[in-house]
């Protein structure tokens, strides 16, 4: 009934899919993700999920992320960019479909693969994919600044 969105070399937490089963029978959800466990060099963090007014990548967890089946066969992804996941999450709002937000710390992800390392110019091609996921959702352009800052964040911390 629920397809996972884990990356290959992150995983899963010993109870996240008996959280994610039982967060589905209670609230129905079409998606859902939850937090997410970020290990860095210098230590690791958490990296709390939340479904606020602003759609935003601090506030939701690709490895974390759950979408009901059926709902992801009827919004596969766009196949356009290394962004058609979050690409998806914005759809999935737009359509007004039902997110839940889980929280309990489902996946672990370590920091410096192939999402966290770019150089300068591969910053600006990621923001110019993610403004482009936005506004193909027409969402509006000031969401460019958070494209920039969270790929500056990238960047100075690859």
């Amino acid at each position: 009934d629920l397809v996972g969105q884990i990356n290959a070399d992150d995983w899963y937490e010993p109870d996240a899919l008996s959280l994610v089963a039982e967060a589905f029978v209670r609230e129905n959800f079409d998606y859902a993700w939850g937090n997410l466990r970020v290990h860095t060099k210098k230590g690791e963090f958490i990296k709390h999920a939340k479904n606020g007014r602003l759609a935003v990548t601090r506030h939701w967890n690709h490895p974390t992320t759950f979408i009901r089946a059926e709902v992801y066969r009827e919004n596969p992804y766009s196949l356009l960019s290394m962004y058609d996941d979050f690409e998806l999450i914005l759809r999935l709002r737009r359509k007004k479909c039902r997110a839940c937000v889980i929280d309990h710390t489902l996946a672990d992800f370590t920091f410096g693969g192939m999402s966290t390392h770019h150089s300068l110019r591969e910053m600006f091609h990621r923001i110019r994919l993610r403004q482009a996921n936005y506004r193909r959702n027409r969402y509006s352009r000031l969401y460019w600044f958070d494209s920039f800052i969270t790929e500056f964040l990238k960047y100075i911390k690859s």
